[in-house]
């Protein structure tokens, strides 16, 4: 739900606005993970790719501090690699990681989808989006 605002925020081009609808919903502690990652792609299509850097480490290290707390393990690990993916833009450790999780869960479409995502990576067509 708190996505889908922000997302709409965007699509009427008003990144300003989005990343404080972002830095809003994180002080109130909604999924801040993911909203880490959101403003770190609205950072990065701005140019800023300092404040990108932060907010995707901030990310990564949410999505371990979930694992750690063993919350929907899966789906944390997927979105660890792509945080790890957005700092460091290693597309072979991404796959190499993405392709152990999947011999641990072969059925998952996630991690298959995932997997896809990053093998055809174009970060200036992924971050037109926001």
């Amino acid at each position: 739900q708190n996505f889908t605002f922000v997302g709409g925020i965007l699509n009427l081009k008003r990144q300003n606005d989005a990343i404080l609808v972002c830095d809003y919903l994180i002080n109130r502690k909604y999924s801040v993970a993911e909203l880490y990652m959101m403003e770190g792609f609205i950072y990065e299509n701005k140019g800023d790719s300092i404040r990108s850097i932060k907010n995707y480490i901030l990310a990564r290290n949410n999505f371990k501090d979930r694992i750690q707390k063993d919350q929907n393990k899966v789906s944390n690990q997927i979105n660890l690699i792509f945080s790890e993916f957005m700092i460091s833009n290693d597309k072979k450790e991404a796959l190499k990681e993405i392709e152990i999780l999947k011999n641990k869960f072969p059925q998952n479409v996630e991690i298959e989808n995932m997997q896809e995502l990053i093998k055809d990576f174009n970060r200036g067509v992924y971050l037109q989006q926001f």
